[in-house]
Formats: structure tokens, sequence, C-alpha cells
């Protein structure tokens, strides 16, 4: 049972999804070291359970899955408080109290278990307890196990790393929540800093699509694609903030949400590709927990997978969906390909293949070319086929694709720059340009613009 395969992010968000579910609006986690080991802690002003209660939830399978569910029920299994806490920890107490004043507690510990043979619970009717809220819940793993095999400095990173980590991933299934968007809102707190929002489709800047609902039976789910700013439409922070865990390539794709609960995000689901063209978009989908057996929503609530009905449909829909994205590249390139008044490089297609190629037309390259004679000449161009067929297309796609801004192309030297301004001018002023065409033409000229004043005023 302690290897299901809870992460710490996992299992931490499945506490919380109890917490949620008992209509909690402030919970609190503390990560800490006690005695030589880490210790988590969650507490919640939630609803609180009486003795009875709790001695059900500590059950394994308390409930079936089969159960028709309240809609602000992040519950599934009724195993999450066990199974979330054993995989992070051999010792579990939770401790609960109504407003009525009534208090009770239990302990759980496996080594326990391992001498008696038998699930035997530690039961405290009435329990030291420091109440901080009317009502609520504390569950609290003490000596956590999975950190072992490191010294204790290393140890300690290791946890404020994940504590860290932690702080992201409820950021992000929990985003609604802390919104109070789609619900009432829930405050959540981790080492004494509240968690902010991290919505994967940053809505500031983003295009949405319109709603689609697909009927799958008596289930319905709704579907909402969203398009990211390209880089240059928003600040370096907010590129950076919205990128997501993995960069902007991975994280495109469905976004599955339950009860207002993400479970699965960046995931096309074997429907389509990660591309390029499409890492703009992010699609939300909407599922209501009666849903849960059809898109086979694991223990842990953190994958999933549409059935047969919906996976048509959004296969159908991916081609519409992702239309924005591959608009907004391709607006982008052709943008900058207009910029280029006389273009170093030429794209061309020929049997459905594209190739890029140095263009002969360039001044630079016609110049240098009318300068020399036809062996000289020859060479040259043998030199510049050379560069053709070497450039790293794919090295440079995979930088992109990690992350475009990181680019740096070397700055041209000024004299060099001026010397390219006054013959891409002259060659303007042979092909018919107007003045005014020409500057404007060059002020819009991706190599001329940063420094544009300074070519101006010497040209």
């Amino acid at each position: 049972m302690r290897c299901i395969g809870y992460s710490f992010d996992d299992a931490v968000a499945d506490i919380i999804d109890n917490s949620i579910t008992a209509g909690a609006t402030k919970i609190i986690v503390e990560c800490l070291w006690r005695d030589d080991y880490p210790y988590v802690s969650i507490r919640d002003d939630g609803c609180g359970m009486t003795l009875d209660t709790l001695g059900s939830a500590m059950r394994l399978a308390s409930r079936s899955p089969l159960e028709n569910r309240d809609a602000n029920d992040l519950g599934r299994f009724g195993l999450g408080l066990k199974t979330a806490s054993f995989s992070q920890s051999k010792s579990l107490r939770v401790t609960t109290w109504k407003s009525n004043g009534d208090a009770c507690a239990v302990n759980w510990n496996l080594e326990m278990q391992d001498q008696t043979n038998g699930w035997l619970l530690d039961v405290d009717t009435d329990p030291c307890l420091i109440k901080e809220s009317p009502s609520g819940t504390l569950i609290e793993w003490m000596k956590l196990d999975g950190i072992g095999g490191r010294s204790h400095e290393a140890a300690e990173q290791h946890f404020n790393n994940m504590v860290c980590e932690l702080e992201k991933h409820i950021g992000n299934v929990f985003h609604r929540y802390i919104d109070g968007t789609s619900s009432n809102r829930v405050s959540i707190w981790i080492n004494g800093v509240e968690c902010q929002s991290r919505n994967p489709f940053f809505p500031n800047k983003s295009r949405s699509g319109p709603l689609e609902i697909i009927e799958d039976g008596p289930h319905k789910y709704s579907v909402c694609s969203y398009t990211l700013p390209h880089s240059s439409k928003c600040s370096q922070k907010e590129w950076d903030e919205n990128q997501g865990p993995s960069g902007y390539m991975e994280s495109q794709g469905f976004y599955l949400y339950r009860n207002n609960r993400l479970i699965v995000m960046g995931n096309w689901f074997g429907l389509a590709q990660k591309r390029e063209s499409t890492k703009l978009c992010r699609i939300s989908i909407d599922i209501e927990s009666s849903a849960d057996h059809k898109w086979n929503i694991d223990i842990k609530k953190s994958s999933a997978s549409p059935p047969p009905s919906a996976r048509k449909r959004l296969k159908q829909l991916i081609e519409a969906l992702t239309k924005a994205s591959r608009q907004t590249q391709l607006h982008r390139i052709r943008a900058l390909s207009t910029e280029q008044i006389v273009p170093v490089w030429l794209r061309l297609v020929k049997d459905g293949k594209i190739q890029y190629v140095l263009n002969s037309e360039h001044p630079v390259i016609s110049r240098l070319n009318s300068s020399l004679d036809a062996s000289q000449a020859n060479d040259v161009n043998k030199v510049l086929q050379v560069i053709v067929n070497t450039l790293p297309i794919k090295a440079i796609y995979r930088d992109y694709s990690e992350d475009e801004t990181a680019i740096d192309q070397p700055q041209v030297d000024f004299n060099d720059l001026l010397e390219h301004a006054r013959e891409t001018r002259n060659y303007l002023i042979k092909n018919g340009y107007t003045n005014e065409q020409i500057l404007r033409l060059m002020k819009s000229n991706e190599l001329f613009r940063l420094r544009w004043q300074e070519i101006q005023s010497s040209l």
C-alpha cells in the first residue's frame, strides 16, 4: 500500500482534497524538522469529525467509488488519507474537533502494526489541542522515512527543495480554489507563506475560444481552448511565470479538471504530438466526479485517460482548438520575414520538403561576387554552400523550443552595420523605392531596428 506511487506533492494535495471537502476556507501546511526527522502537519478549519466518523475515515477503502458524491467532494475511493499519509510516513496522527467542543484523536503506527499483526488504532478522546478555529482537523506525519540515504545536512536541503516545489504544485492544482473563481475561496499556507494561484491559462493576456460541450450519455464535459500570448506580447517576467513546470513546449495540451481540481496538466492523451506551432495552446476539460470511472481517475488523482467516445470528439476538435496558436506562431514568422527587405536566408519548398538557402541577390553577397574573378567567386560560393549544408537546424530548434528568449545572436559591429544599411538603401533606390518607403522598411528591419536612431543619423 505504501508503494502505490505517490510523490510528496501528490500526497499533500490528497490531504488538502479532504480539507476542501470538509468545507475548509483556510489550510495551513507546516513542513519542518522535529527530533532529527522531517515532520509535516496539515491543519484546516473545516467542519471536523465525530469519533465515529473519524473511525470510519481511518478504515481502508471507506467509501465506494460508485457512490454519488457532492459536487464539492474531491474524494475518490476513501483511500486518500491513509495511502497518501503512509506513502510518506510510518506514523500518522489525526486530531479533529467540532464546534460543540467535542474533540478526539487517533494514532496509527505501522511499526506497531508489524508487532501486533493487526490494524489497531490508538484512540484519544481527550486530546491536548490548541484550537485555532471553532472546528477543524489536524493531520500529522511523524518521522517521514522517504528521505533516507543522505547525511542530515543533505537530507534537510533535499526536504527544503521539496517544500519549495510543493508551493508551486499546490498553486497549480488548486488555483481555482485559491482564486475563488469557480468555488468558495480557499487560502492555503505553507510554512507561513500563502500559496499563490498558478493559472496555466494566463487569462489576463490569453485568447479563449468558444466553449464546447461533449455529451457522453448522462455525462457532459466542458472543453475550452486558450492561446497564450507570444513572448513579444508580454514582459520577460510574465513569460517566465506562465511557462509551466516544464516550459511551453511540454505544457501544451489538455488540462483535465475534476470538480475544479486539476488532475492532469499538459497532455494530448496520445491524440496529437507536441509541436512548436502549438506550444501556446492549452485546453481545459471539466468533468464531474460521477465520470471518474469513465476517465480512469487513479487513486492518486494524478492521471487519467478519456473514454473512447470523448477521445473521438477531442480528436476531431484538435485542429480547430489549436488553430489560434498555429496562427500566432505563423504570424510571427511571417512578420519577421516581411521585415527582412532583402533576406539573407530564403525558405524554399520543393516536393513537399523545406530548404533554407542563402540569397545570392543579397547586396553583401552580390557585391562580394562582383568584386571577384570567376575562380575566386567559385571558391567563395563553395564555402557558402558548406555553411548552408552544415546549418545546425536541429540544434537551433532544440534550443529555441526549450527557451526562445535564451537565444542571443552576436552583436554586429556598428561600422559593418552602417555599411550594410547603406548598401540596402542603395539597393532599394535602384529598385524604385521612394525615400518614404525606404525609411519605413529599413526602420522596421530586425537587423537595423534596435540601433535605428544611430544608423539614421549616420546615413
